[in-house]
């Protein structure tokens, strides 16, 4: 059996031990579902395009373990620091209440 490789050639048990993960910066995420799986894609935008710097796949478990765990510390957050404000539009759109356009959904 061949060693795995990364773009540098091969990687032994010592290199992808000692392999640091990716650190991106993110003011945009757009999340897709399907039925095995999320995929969060991170991005950076400027209100008209934006360019994706990273995709997380996880499982729905998975997925819903992290929702959690950021919904915890978001609380811990704001209850030392301050609270965290989000434009009426923006939590409307968030919640699924209006396109990303403004406009209200059919229902």
């Amino acid at each position: 059996m061949e060693p795995e490789q990364d773009e540098w050639g091969p990687m032994d048990d010592q290199s992808r031990n000692n392999a640091r993960p990716s650190e991106v910066y993110a003011n945009n995420a757009n999340v897709t579902i399907s039925a095995y799986d999320f995929a969060i894609s991170f991005g950076i935008g400027d209100g008209e395009t934006t360019e994706t710097q990273v995709t997380v796949r996880m499982s729905p478990q998975h997925a819903k373990s992290v929702m959690i765990l950021l919904e915890r510390f978001v609380g811990i957050y704001e209850s030392q620091v301050a609270p965290i404000e989000l434009p009426q539009g923006l939590l409307d759109m968030l919640r699924g209440e209006a396109k990303p356009n403004g406009t209200e959904h059919d229902n």
